[in-house]
């Protein structure tokens, strides 16, 4: 990897010779091979004073590096909150930025979970309900990765339960998917709909048709048990199909129809 005079520096932390470097016409925002600017490599390594000294000299903290990253997303990947902090008052734009894939710095946040990035994010008025290229929101983010305390801070800043991404899932036909009875009861609680369906037409009691607890949980928040999806599937179907002997036995207790056929018959 190429690094330049300045990138180097900034690796070091030598803010007397980052000093000189930028008084005698060094680049700011030049970048290396890879697309980073040393302020982006400043946000790396957490250095308050050259990432100060950088933004005092006009660095660029828009200027996006080969994965479409702003220096706002190192930070919420790495979860450095002074580093957030500072770069969200010289320029709040950053907060809603988004990387090629349309994902804001919040919405990596609620990925991994940092919960306090979430907050302080949320301090600054990030968007809560800013869709990534795929139409997917942060508590789709948070729903799928399985973050329940990131999820009830979403939904007290507002986030919309009820959003679909292009697909049709929803957070919470994501969260039926990954097994989790928490979230589920959680979304539910804040006005989750209980019967969407995605694009293939399953309902959150189809993905939980292995399990007996989540399929408690939908069915006594009034779904059917009857649903079929667009290929004719009941949730009994489902179960059947991958031996889900417990899961069947419940759902023949809340009255599936076994005589129900798909569409192939």
């Amino acid at each position: 990897m190429l690094y330049f005079r300045l990138h180097i520096l900034v690796h070091i932390g030598d803010t007397d010779l980052i000093k000189i470097l930028i008084k005698h016409g060094a680049d700011i925002n030049l970048v290396m091979n890879d697309g980073k600017t040393p302020i982006d490599l400043a946000c790396c390594y957490g250095n308050l004073e050259v990432i100060q000294m950088l933004l005092c000299c006009n660095a660029d903290v828009t200027k996006c590096h080969e994965t479409g990253k702003s220096p706002l997303y190192v930070d919420s990947a790495s979860n450095y909150k002074e580093v957030v902090s500072l770069l969200c008052t010289h320029c709040l734009d950053l907060l809603n930025l988004p990387n090629k894939n349309g994902k804001s710095p919040l919405y990596i946040a609620c990925r991994k979970g940092y919960e306090d990035m979430v907050k302080l994010s949320c301090n600054y008025r990030a968007s809560v309900n800013q869709r990534a290229e795929a139409g997917s929101t942060p508590l789709h983010s948070a729903s799928l990765y399985g973050h329940k305390s990131v999820v009830e801070l979403l939904i007290k800043q507002g986030a919309e339960v009820n959003e679909s991404d292009k697909i049709g899932h929803t957070p919470l036909s994501m969260t039926c998917n990954q097994q989790n009875n928490e979230i589920c009861k959680l979304l539910l609680a804040n006005g989750a709909a209980i019967n969407s369906r995605d694009t293939i037409g399953p309902t959150s009691l189809h993905f939980a048709a292995s399990n007996t607890d989540l399929i408690r949980t939908p069915t006594e928040h009034g779904t059917s048990v009857n649903f079929d999806m667009n290929v004719g599937m009941t949730p009994i179907y489902v179960a059947c199909q991958f031996g889900h002997l417990e899961a069947v036995k419940m759902l023949l207790s809340y009255k599936a129809n076994i005589n129900r056929c798909e569409q192939h018959g």
